[in-house]
């Protein structure tokens, strides 16, 4: 995750990154590179952290639900109003 944080700012115009990243560059960030990131987001998109719910998600993209379902509660610590 670092590593693609660093990609993104590292380029010109960092709001920008998805329209003006080299193909190489974009490949640092591809979702599949981060599947735990994912899973997070998608449980938290979708508002429903019962733990069926967190094993779906998480066994789609390949990440552990258990690391999974620790992320979500640590988010939701931090930002309560999500």
């Amino acid at each position: 995750m670092t590593e693609a944080c660093s990609v993104v700012m590292e380029c010109n115009y960092p709001q920008f990154y998805s329209f003006m990243a080299m193909n190489a560059d974009l490949l640092m960030v591809e979702a599949s590179r981060f599947p735990t990131f994912i899973a997070v987001a998608k449980v938290l998109y979708r508002g429903d952290k019962n733990s069926s719910t967190v094993e779906d998600i998480s066994f789609a993209v390949g990440a552990n639900p258990n690391t999974v379902q620790s992320l979500v509660k640590l988010h939701l610590t931090a930002i309560p109003q999500i």
